[in-house]
């Protein structure tokens, strides 16, 4: 939330967002998720499961203001690209150190997410939202370590999305 910190107040100060909807969604979002927590109990399990769903919001709020608004493209590219980049790292430590996160399938690496397949399709839609602001230089590495953290999910509709969207982009 801090990193989109300075993006909600620009967009609040030029009014381009409709701000108290966002601010609305993300407070009901998160009671329900804490009294979730707290009516299934305090266990490590549901609070990676609460980290993950936090995760996973501030990665819709910044798809939303990617598309709402061509004037915080870049920064909010970046900040994308840091959530992504960071997913797909925690995917391969997953696979290296297979304990390290939870996954609710224990064979198969999720990182930060719970589920490997919404991990995939997750990191699918980072790598397209994120193309334009990766210099040309750095953006076949960037698509194929992208690839390795789909890859090392074993989601096969995963794996038919990332190549469906490579052979679109390419």
């Amino acid at each position: 939330i801090l990193l989109l910190l300075p993006v909600f107040i620009e967009c609040y100060i030029k009014k381009e967002v409709p701000t108290s909807l966002i601010y609305q969604w993300i407070l009901f979002y998160s009671i329900i998720a804490v009294f979730l927590l707290f009516y299934h109990g305090v266990n490590p399990d549901s609070l990676k499961e609460i980290g993950s769903r936090m995760f996973a919001t501030l990665f819709l709020i910044s798809a939303f203001l990617h598309f709402y608004s061509i004037n915080n493209n870049k920064l909010i590219q970046h900040i994308l690209f840091l959530f992504v980049l960071f997913s797909a790292i925690s995917i391969v430590v997953h696979f290296i150190f297979p304990g390290s996160f939870y996954s609710s399938i224990s064979s198969r690496p999720s990182g930060t997410f719970s589920n490997p397949n919404q991990a995939a399709i997750c990191l699918i839609l980072g790598m397209i939202l994120c193309l334009e602001s990766i210099p040309p230089k750095w953006k076949e590495y960037f698509i194929l370590f992208i690839g390795l953290g789909v890859f090392l999910t074993f989601s096969r509709g995963g794996l038919l999305c990332y190549l469906f969207s490579i052979i679109i982009f390419l």
